[in-house]
């Protein structure tokens, strides 16, 4: 199985990459990808990892004021280990409170998942608001 998301470094560049199926996110080139933060409809501000205890939150910022709120996406990191038959039900809520056009805490409350007490972020040059 390939890898087909990739968050972080690619090229020289940091961002959101989604590769087309069948193709190594890392290693493929912009043709066979299906989505890059390269790509001027949708640009990357900011990309992180924060510390976000179950039930609690972690503050974070960016280094500019966009003049608008941006777009923020979290994903929480958990583990799950499932065994043949074995079913869980489990819930999850990962959210973003804005404090200003800078300034942000990343909320993260999980049930029955393993989460690792690890979210990563990215911040995204789309005005919240319209």
């Amino acid at each position: 199985m390939v890898n087909r998301v990739l968050l972080g470094p690619k090229g020289g560049a940091q961002g959101l990459y989604i590769s087309k199926p069948g193709h190594d996110v890392v290693t493929t080139g912009e043709s066979n990808l299906l989505f890059s933060s390269d790509w001027s409809s949708l640009q990357v501000v900011q990309t992180g990892t924060l510390s976000v205890p179950n039930g609690g939150s972690a503050s974070f910022s960016i280094p500019v004021d966009l003049g608008f709120r941006p777009a923020i996406m979290l994903v929480p990191e958990f583990e799950l280990f499932l065994g043949p038959g074995l079913n869980i039900i489990s819930e999850m809520d990962a959210h973003v409170t804005y404090h200003s056009n800078t300034s942000f805490s990343a909320h993260v409350w999980t049930k029955n998942i393993g989460y690792t007490g690890k979210t990563f972020y990215a911040v995204f040059k789309v005005n919240l608001d319209g």
